[in-house]
């Protein structure tokens, strides 16, 4: 790292030391921007925010979207559907939108006759959502098209390589 270089470090209160940590920190966690990143955080940052920004912006889920003439949200919550139903609030967490937004996609897909909603008993503010024949038949359909052409992009991985791959992003989700 950059302030290890010079043999000090930001701790000993040296006005440059602190300078280059501070340069190194806001180039990427130890890297300056422009330069490829040699700290294994900062190469894990680097490709942690383009595989975020891809999947946040999924070209594949776009154009299956698309195909169904759902928009990206209401695609993607089709994929979070639960035949025992699920909670608005959940569905919005499980698809990290806010619940206004979560709502009208789900007015779409209700429009559709792809689910219903009951209010509990027990609070009339929770809200279940459950898919309804159509609509389950459908998040089968958009399920499947999506882990097929997922399929094709890994389609030269090995095995083991899948299955480290799914390790380590369950791990992530579950330190994030």
């Amino acid at each position: 790292m950059a302030a290890r270089a010079s043999g000090t470090d930001a701790r000993d209160g040296d006005a440059a030391s602190s300078a280059r940590a501070a340069e190194a920190a806001a180039g990427g966690l130890g890297a300056t921007f422009g330069d490829e990143p040699t700290d294994p955080v900062a190469v894990f940052f680097e490709a942690f925010g383009e595989a975020s920004r891809r999947m946040a912006y999924s070209r594949i889920e776009q154009r299956l979207a698309d195909r169904h003439g759902l928009d990206l949200l209401a695609f993607r919550l089709m994929l979070h559907l639960r035949r025992e139903g699920s909670r608005v609030g959940d569905l919005a967490h499980s698809v990290v939108a806010h619940a206004s937004h979560t709502s009208r996609a789900l007015a779409v897909l209700q429009t559709r006759g792809w689910i219903t909603r009951t209010a509990t008993r027990a609070d009339r503010r929770v809200v279940i959502v459950r898919p309804t024949a159509p609509g389950w038949d459908a998040c089968v359909a958009i399920r499947t098209e999506l882990r097929g052409a997922l399929a094709e992009r890994v389609h030269d991985w090995t095995p083991d390589e899948l299955q480290a791959a799914a390790a380590a992003m369950r791990r992530l989700a579950e330190a994030l």
